[in-house]
């Protein structure tokens, strides 16, 4: 049985190193469960899974069984939606749409247009900002996004007109992701 380090994060190349610390937890806990996960995504230390119902507690223990310098916590959806990474999951009439999702407590800070940077990379930002929210965000919450957005970015001192140009263009190229059409009518996860 390998040696985890205490704080996984704290050393030299801790990314890497977490990623294989978590796939060796992982791929542990799930040969030891009699019950099927349909997914599990990583991301660090971050996951996302669907388990039937009442069997939460059971993978919990089997990952927190492996060892003991790790400590998993878990949490169910509410109001049909859950918060993984930055984006905000929707259980919507039994199929997956996605949202734009940042934390309560998010500064909302992003790089000031006062700065010194090159006006390149600030033009970069709001483009890059554009483009997430028609990648990655169901339609219907587009323009709520594009308004959290531009709100974001005035007051980062970026003059409104610009903003606006940019928000206002067709983004070329860009294609909204299809969200998987994930039914849950299958098994209740």
């Amino acid at each position: 049985r390998p040696v985890l380090p205490t704080k996984v994060w704290d050393t030299d190349g801790s990314p890497i190193l977490a990623n294989l610390v978590m796939d060796f937890v992982v791929s542990r806990a799930l040969e030891e469960i009699d019950f099927e996960v349909p997914f599990f995504f990583l991301y660090v230390d971050d996951s996302l899974t669907a388990v039937p119902g009442g069997s939460v507690e059971v993978l919990l223990n089997k990952l927190n069984a492996v060892d003991p310098h790790l400590e998993f916590t878990f949490k169910v959806q509410r109001e049909n939606s859950l918060p993984f990474l930055d984006l905000l999951i929707i259980n919507e009439n039994q199929h997956i749409i996605l949202d734009i999702y940042k934390k309560p407590t998010s500064s909302n800070r992003v790089l000031n247009y006062k700065s010194a940077h090159p006006l390149k990379q600030k033009l970069n930002i709001v483009k890059q900002f554009k483009d997430r929210i028609f990648t990655l965000s169901n339609k219907k919450f587009w323009e709520k996004n594009l308004d959290k957005l531009s709100l974001t970015l005035s007051a980062n001192g970026y003059p409104g007109s610009l903003v606006n140009l940019i928000l206002n263009q067709q983004p070329p190229g860009i294609q909204p992701r299809s969200t998987p059409n994930v039914s849950t009518t299958d098994k209740q996860y």
